[in-house]
């Protein structure tokens, strides 16, 4: 018999989430398929892990996208209005 519903692993990627364990340490990713709303610190600006970078809007819901790390965020690959992916890095601490 065939299953009608599809596996757990079909119904994540329906979703657009990603598995924690393909982001990279020192990668802020998003984590769902959204549009960026708010970038909360600059390049260069020291960070604490679980520090909110930005925030994405998905699904009319703003969801924080965290620091991975202790460090400085170098690099932020995203603009407010972008369109995002579920994995796609955001920003980059070093």
């Amino acid at each position: 018999m065939q299953n009608v519903r599809g596996s757990t692993e079909n119904k994540k990627e329906e979703a657009g989430t990603m598995d924690k364990n393909n982001m990279k340490k020192n990668e802020a990713v998003s984590q769902l398929y959204g549009k960026v709303w708010k970038v909360m610190e600059t390049e260069g600006t020291r960070v604490r892990k679980g520090q909110e970078v930005m925030v994405i809007e998905a699904m009319k819901l703003e969801i924080p996208v965290t620091a991975p790390k202790d460090g400085v965020l170098v690099k932020i690959l995203a603009k407010p209005g972008d369109d995002i992916a579920a994995g796609q890095p955001l920003a980059i601490i070093a």
